[in-house]
C-alpha cells in the first residue's frame, strides 16, 4: 500500500434516492467511460460541491447541530 493510499480518508457510505432516469444516465455513462458509477456520481458531488463554496465565498462553516 502506498503512502497516498494509507493517509486517504476512509469513504463513509451514504444511502439516498435518485430519480431513475438520472440514475440510468449514470450507468449509460459508466458504461461508455468505463469508470464506476460510484466514481462518477462523487466526482459530480465534489464539482457540485465547489460551485456551491464559490458562492459561499469559501467552505461553510461546520453546522452547530444534527440535520
Amino acid at each position: 500500500m502506498s503512502e497516498e493510499q494509507s493517509n486517504a480518508p476512509k469513504p463513509k457510505r451514504a444511502t439516498f434516492n435518485i430519480p431513475e432516469a438520472l440514475m440510468e444516465k449514470y450507468r449509460d455513462a459508466a458504461w461508455w467511460e468505463r469508470t464506476p458509477v460510484n466514481t462518477l456520481i462523487v466526482q459530480a458531488l465534489e464539482a457540485h460541491m465547489d460551485e456551491l463554496e464559490k458562492r459561499n465565498n469559501g467552505p461553510y462553516a461546520p453546522r452547530r447541530g444534527t440535520i
